[in-house]
């Protein structure tokens, strides 16, 4: 249901994402808030390693009957089983509104080596100013709904 209901949405989402902030083949890539693998698949397809990291079984459930070649795991974003320092980008598209932003960002700096790059986004307009994400963003979209952030991860 998720797809059909959202699918069109998170797709345009997804595409402004990856002009934003393009994938190269050496990146280490983690999506959080994976859901149905849909973004996953297109960032695999670029031939780098990508991890999708989502915390609903249900959700990743439908991801591996859709892709059974992506590697997924179904995990707190708060509480990444990843060791530090070892993505070089993230995306986390319409996930800031479901978690803790502060300790999300937390995580993010603890598992991107300094300096990498990553995509945020939420369906709340308060996110403008509140989100710590807002405080390193390079750049600020609105795709559909969301408000994107296009950040460098501090060091």
């Amino acid at each position: 249901m998720y797809d059909k209901r959202y699918g069109v949405q998170q797709s345009l989402k997804h595409s402004v994402a990856l002009l934003e902030l393009p994938v190269e083949r050496r990146d280490v890539v983690v999506d959080l808030g994976c859901g149905t693998g849909d973004f996953l698949k297109k960032i695999r397809n670029m031939g780098c390693a990508c991890l999708g990291v989502d915390f609903s079984y249900r959700m990743l459930l439908e991801a591996r009957k859709k892709y059974s070649d992506l590697d997924i795991l179904l995990a707190d974003v708060h509480h990444l089983p990843l060791r530090s320092s070892t993505c070089d980008k993230f995306f986390a598209i319409t996930l800031l509104q479901n978690v803790d932003e502060a300790r999300l960002f937390r995580e993010i700096i603890r598992v991107c080596h300094s300096n990498g790059w990553g995509i945020a986004s939420t369906l709340s307009k308060k996110a403008i100013s509140d989100s710590p994400f807002r405080k390193y963003a390079k750049k600020v979209l609105e795709v559909d709904e969301d408000v994107m952030f296009l950040l460098r991860v501090p060091s």
